[in-house]
């Protein structure tokens, strides 16, 4: 059974990828291989798409990591719209997926990005969804 906790992490074939903050877990089983220090399961995706088994800050599933404003890579300990580095800025409304405003690719190195929309699409397209709660914590498995 491999599990995908709600949150944003992905990568591809050849590179890794994240999206805004999501994340991703095998549960009961090891991680299907490791990309710089960082755990990913293959779910068998046609696009060769690989997913992170926790989020960034976390280093267990269950865990929920650090939390990161909409294109701002570094976590904070307060979201206000006075301190956001992006609210409202044009740039910032696209796909940033893999750019120098990805907090997965900032964090964990260029072979790691956020998922963007159409990953999302093929994971819930091509797998069926399951949520159950372990340790309290809710998760979506998908197979």
């Amino acid at each position: 059974m491999k599990l995908i906790k709600r949150s944003l992490l992905l990568l591809t074939a050849t590179s890794i990828s994240f999206i805004s903050m999501v994340t991703y877990a095998q549960m009961p089983s090891e991680p299907d291989g490791y990309v710089n220090d960082h755990g990913y399961v293959d779910l068998g995706l046609p696009s060769g798409i690989k997913w992170a088994t926790c989020n960034v800050g976390a280093s267990a599933p269950e865990e929920y990591g650090n939390y990161y404003a909409w294109g701002e890579t570094s976590p904070k300990s307060t979201y206000t719209p006075q301190n956001s580095k992006t609210l409202g800025k044009e740039k910032f409304k696209t796909d940033i997926s893999g750019s120098p405003f990805d907090a997965v690719a900032v964090n964990w190195g260029n072979d790691w990005r956020m998922p963007t929309s159409d990953h999302i699409d093929e994971l819930k397209d091509n797998t069926t969804t399951t949520e159950i709660t372990i340790r309290c914590v809710r998760y979506s498995y998908h197979e």
